[in-house]
């Protein structure tokens, strides 16, 4: 498990990347490196249900295969540190993507929960 991933990315289309924190009071942060741009930073601190933390559209890339990278932490009153990242694709007419989920250090008492932090990737091919 590793406290970030990297996901490639189809050629000539807009992708949409909107970001996510459900937090229970601790502080919740998410990077996001899109290939060959500047790297953005999202942050929350506080309780939050499905709170908006970041939105923004890059692309479209020449290549298929271009590499985003999203990585994910949490601040427990510590200092932000990394946090456990798993990252799905769908793909449904239309519209293509990836959900990246990032659990924090918090106490599970059912198991694991990636949606501490979320990102929803998005693109309609060749728009």
């Amino acid at each position: 498990m590793s406290n970030s991933i990297s996901l490639p990315l189809p050629a000539d289309s807009h992708i949409m990347i909107t970001g996510f924190t459900n937090t229970g009071g601790w502080g919740e942060q998410i990077t996001i490196q899109p290939p060959g741009g500047n790297k953005l930073t999202w942050s929350s601190t506080g309780p939050a249900n499905n709170k908006v933390v970041g939105q923004t559209s890059i692309g479209p890339f020449p290549q298929q295969g271009s590499q985003l990278t999203v990585a994910m932490a949490f601040d427990s009153g510590r200092g932000f540190q990394p946090s456990a990242v798993l990252a799905d694709s769908f793909n449904i007419p239309g519209m293509s993507g990836y959900v990246v989920g990032g659990q924090d250090g918090g106490g599970r008492p059912k198991g694991p929960a990636y949606w501490n932090t979320l990102v929803l990737i998005y693109w309609a091919a060749g728009y």
